[in-house]
């Protein structure tokens, strides 16, 4: 039951890559590292996930300061 359900969870991960040559990501990153006084790995997450339009799940309640960020709370 659990590996079925981990193959299917599997199946629908998109998994992004990380690129110091990603100049509009860094930016990002840094932006949202100063507007919103995030530790600079929830910057990276943050930014990573409003950069690929992609949702964020969490439970992480200092991500819900972030305005551009869908959340899926887990």
């Amino acid at each position: 039951m659990i590996s079925r359900f981990f193959r299917s969870f599997w199946k629908r991960v998109h998994i992004v890559d990380l690129s110091s040559k990603d100049v509009t990501l860094i930016e990002k990153i840094i932006e949202i590292r100063q507007k919103y006084r995030l530790k600079l790995p929830d910057a990276i997450i943050a930014a990573t996930s409003i950069h690929n339009s992609a949702g964020l799940v969490t439970a992480d309640k200092a991500f819900e300061r972030v305005d551009l960020l869908t959340i899926i709370d887990w």
